[in-house]
């Protein structure tokens, strides 16, 4: 199996895959002075270090201001996705959207059975007052049905992973980048935390939450890239985050990701073309990643016969990057 998926990697057309597919926009939304809900500390921090990082680094365009704090209402953030965003995006584009902020739960009881709904909260959002809070289903049914052929949104916020409730999770069997990976359309999430499960607001990297701080360590370093062929893919980074999120000392959050509406099997591809001089710094990055794949597999007794395909798809990846550094 490892044969195949090193010849599959060898021989992808790799000048296919960063091929220029439309602009690559990024938005960002972040919320630390809530009026009724506790304060945040690294949220507007969380939501300025991802714009600058995938400005400055990654070649994206910022056409719209961030929100941040006052002016992260209700309105404000529908009328992103709802009235700017389908005027300033074309077919081939690309489209991060980041939140950073707090998430909620409500549970009903429909025909006996509990039914849970995840909301993103805006800043003057009273405790009390669900029709002022986002309902994360149909937000991401307007973000799915923009016109760009490839949308990523990345939510740091506290049982963010309903976002994933009604969407089909999708995981590759293998590492393959096959020819038309960028070419389909992609609708990719990645939740800062599972559904029933709080996110840590701080972390080792000062001004950022564990999880953005993992996200942009990780893409800065190039240890996000794990088979180290200087491209990562949305579901790549997602895995990434899964792991080093889910590991970390004192973490009681497990990040997720997956696809949702409209998703046709396609990635958003990051190329990280300010670690290509430095190759060396990325070798030793990925050695290390291999320790803690390895701590991982030990745990969670991943080698059973009955492994899931997201277990099978982490196992490959191990085994890869411990042929890929011999």
């Amino acid at each position: 199996m490892t044969e195949d998926l090193n010849r599959e990697l060898k021989n992808s057309p790799r000048t296919e895959l960063v091929t220029p597919q439309g602009r690559k926009i990024i938005t960002v939304v972040g919320v630390d002075n809530y009026t009724y809900w506790s304060k945040l500390q690294n949220a507007v921090g969380d939501a300025q270090g991802v714009h600058k990082l995938f400005t400055e680094k990654f070649g994206f365009e910022s056409p719209l201001e961030p929100l941040l704090n006052e002016a992260v209402t209700k309105d404000a953030v529908n009328e992103l996705v709802q009235d700017h965003l389908p005027t300033l995006l074309q077919p081939d584009d690309s489209l991060i959207f980041f939140f950073a902020g707090h998430g909620q739960t409500r549970e009903s009881i429909v025909g006996g059975k509990t039914v849970e709904t995840g909301y993103l909260i805006p800043i003057a959002a009273p405790t009390d007052r669900w029709g002022a809070y986002i309902q994360l289903d149909p937000f991401l049914r307007d973000l799915a049905n923009l016109p760009a052929r490839h949308i990523l949104v990345i939510l740091d916020a506290c049982r963010s992973g309903f976002a994933l409730g009604n969407a089909k999770q999708t995981y590759r069997d293998t590492m393959r980048y096959e020819a038309d990976l960028t070419s389909r359309v992609s609708r990719k999430v990645i939740t800062s935390a599972r559904r029933d499960q709080p996110a840590q607001d701080g972390g080792p990297v000062a001004n950022h939450s564990l999880f953005t701080g993992t996200l942009i360590n990780g893409l800065q370093s190039g240890d996000a890239d794990l088979n180290m062929d200087g491209l990562v893919s949305s579901s790549e980074l997602g895995l990434y985050l899964q792991q080093q999120v889910g590991l970390a000392s004192g973490s009681n959050q497990t990040p997720d990701f997956g696809a949702f509406y409209h998703d046709d099997r396609g990635e958003m591809i990051i190329v990280l073309k300010h670690l290509e001089k430095n190759t060396d710094k990325l070798l030793f990055n990925q050695t290390s990643q291999i320790q803690v794949f390895q701590l991982q597999s030990e745990n969670t007794e991943l080698k059973k016969q009955n492994a899931t395909a997201q277990e099978k798809y982490f196992l490959q990846k191990l085994e890869f990057l411990r042929k890929k550094i011999k």
